[in-house]
């Protein structure tokens, strides 16, 4: 009996052994899976800090993300004095004119070589020099009655784009802009008044008369950013688009029109589809 009782004793503490293992195993499986899950979520973590970081280079706006690139120049600092100092005037001058710059390090760009000078206009400039080229806003919306609806207008639908994607906007009657009768123009936002073309077009205009000499002096051949880039002194100069046409904004950022009419008009399946004018100017 002490033999079987011991045996018992035995298998009993064998069994209790054997459950002791297995629960130190089970605990050890639980906080390796449980650490794996803690590193895995520390890492993504980790990467969505990083890309809260890093710069989006598909952005159209300032480092601030308010204020938007109207026009890029582009230069490669090359150690030559009359080059820099011909920057460095011309970059002066637009800053009196109103324009604000900002400027992207070699470190940034893809050959470590070139700068990009970012140029901003504020509503200031924008205003000032609407008026003085008579850009026509819009003042009031369209009354006139819209044509008569046709009977069998539905089996055009196919044909259309959806109004999410193409965003129609009513009528307007529209009249040269005047800086000082800002009131008598339809502006709810004076950030998105002037459309991305405009804009362009202004600071164009601007760089395109700006001279690049000090104030003591004055040449008149010294002028205008065609100079510039014809000696050097800048490789090129040019207005962004909305972003990369074949790829969904990041995030929060609205689709793109370029996005759009990527995903829904420029495909050959897409041939039979209408013509989307406002949005391919």
């Amino acid at each position: 009996m002490m033999r079987r009782i011991t045996g018992k004793a035995k298998e009993e503490t064998l069994i209790e052994l054997q459950s002791a293992s297995d629960s130190q195993i089970t605990d050890e499986s639980r906080r390796n899976g449980v650490g794996s899950l803690l590193s895995e979520t520390a890492s993504v973590a980790e990467q969505t800090e990083t890309e809260k970081l890093q710069p989006n280079r598909d952005t159209v706006f300032f480092r601030d993300g308010v204020r938007r690139i109207d026009f890029v120049l582009s230069y490669i600092d090359d150690k030559d004095d009359r080059k820099q100092e011909r920057r460095r005037e011309f970059e002066a001058n637009l800053e009196k004119e109103g324009l604000e710059l900002e400027t992207e390090d070699k470190s940034d760009s893809k050959d470590h070589k070139t700068y990009f000078l970012k140029i901003h206009a504020p509503w200031n400039v924008l205003a000032k020099y609407a008026d003085i080229l008579k850009i026509k806003v819009p003042f009031k919306e369209s009354d006139f009655p819209h044509g008569r609806e046709v009977p069998l207008e539905f089996l055009s639908c196919p044909f259309r784009l959806p109004d999410s994607i193409i965003h129609p906007q009513p009528d307007y009657f529209t009249s040269p802009f005047d800086k000082n009768k800002v009131d008598f123009f339809l502006i709810s936002d004076k950030n998105t008044f002037f459309p991305p073309s405009t804009r362009n077009r202004i600071v164009y205009y601007i760089l395109a008369r700006c001279p690049y000499y000090s104030e003591g002096r004055k040449d008149r051949e010294k002028t205008g950013i065609k100079r510039l880039l014809s000696n050097g002194t800048y490789t090129a100069a040019f207005p962004l688009h909305d972003g990369r046409y074949w790829k969904k904004a990041r995030h929060s950022e609205p689709e793109s029109e370029r996005y759009n009419l990527y995903k829904h008009w420029a495909r050959f399946l897409c041939f039979y589809k209408e013509q989307p004018l406002n949005l391919i100017r």
